[in-house]
């Protein structure tokens, strides 16, 4: 179905409205209560609109695709997200203080601070 809408930007509050042209409208800023100035007049494909609106947001940081992509690290014992990565220079600190023994932490990447473990 396609509606035709009229578009109007409020000078003050910079917020873009678009109204039904089939029905009455105010050329007010529902925000500021200045008149707004038209824009444009565009035709509106109401189904695209609604599939459109019904999508999630685009989120680069949950797309592994994206150069912003963030992984999610879970501990895989206690599953909390609270983690950080391991550094080479406390694994090496690790070395030097414990040497043979520090094996363990130097194979390991992550480290739960919430319960502690190294994974």
């Amino acid at each position: 179905m396609i509606i035709n809408k009229d578009f109007y930007k409020c000078k003050r509050c910079k917020e873009w409205y678009a109204f039904d042209t089939s029905k009455p409208y105010s050329k007010l800023c529902p925000v500021c209560g200045i008149e707004m100035e038209f824009d444009s007049n565009n035709d509106c494909d109401t189904e695209l609109a609604e599939k459109v609106k019904n999508t999630p947001p685009y989120d680069p940081t949950k797309d592994p695709q994206s150069p912003f992509y963030v992984p999610r690290v879970e501990c895989p014992y206690c599953h909390s997200s609270n983690t950080k990565k391991i550094s080479g220079l406390s694994k090496a600190g690790s070395v030097a203080l414990w040497g043979v023994l520090a094996a363990g932490k130097v194979s390991k990447q992550w480290y739960c601070n919430s319960c502690g473990s190294d994974f």
